[in-house]
């Protein structure tokens, strides 16, 4: 009988965690997500874009103008501690800093191939919280269409706290782990590159 509750006890457990890990049915559909991992988890994998577009500036430029790939500063305090004599916290905050680098990695009259970085903010229960996300940017010309796809797609919390800081990973679909903010920056980013191949700035 024990053994039967227990088992129960485990079942509910599992399904409580791949529910609370089923994708936050806000994502968008031109969002492909991998497939379900442990845990039920899955992640962000290709976002696309497509528009139809008549071309008036060269891709490159454009990219080279609207994607940033920024150094970050990740921090965490982590080691920080209560003095076993004084009784008294000692904070002591860790930081590394997460190098950008060159945005252009190929181009030619049809494609271009960037890696990006953007940063941006989120709030939780009032409390502002800093982000990155960080991408490879495909942008390709077709006949009187533009396309593009952002895949490689890792997300980074700047400051966790009391939590030592991992740094980059791939980007939850549940909605605790905010997929619907990081896609709202690489739309920003679509639509500023796209609105400059069409001469819309």
């Amino acid at each position: 009988m024990i053994r039967l509750v227990t088992l129960g006890v485990a079942i509910l457990a599992f399904a409580g965690c791949a529910s609370m890990n089923a994708p936050d049915p806000a994502i968008p559909d031109n969002v492909t997500l991998t497939p379900p991992a442990a845990y039920n988890q899955q992640f962000i994998d290709t976002v696309r874009f497509e528009e139809p577009i008549e071309v008036h500036r060269s891709p490159a430029r454009c990219v080279a103008e609207y994607v940033n790939n920024r150094a970050v500063t990740l921090s965490d305090s982590s080691s920080s501690f209560v003095g076993a004599f004084t009784g008294n916290y000692y904070q002591v905050n860790n930081s590394t800093e997460s190098a950008g680098g060159q945005v252009l990695k190929y181009s030619d009259e049809k494609e271009v191939v960037a890696q990006g970085r953007e940063t941006y903010t989120t709030t939780l229960l009032g409390v502002p919280i800093g982000n990155a996300v960080e991408f490879k940017l495909l942008v390709e010309l077709g006949e009187g269409v533009v396309r593009l796809k952002f895949s490689d797609v890792q997300h980074a919390q700047l400051d966790t706290g009391g939590a030592a800081n991992s740094g980059f990973g791939p980007v939850g679909a549940w909605r605790g782990a905010g997929p619907v903010d990081a896609y709202h920056v690489m739309e920003g980013v679509a639509n500023k590159v796209m609105g400059c191949i069409g001469g819309a700035d």
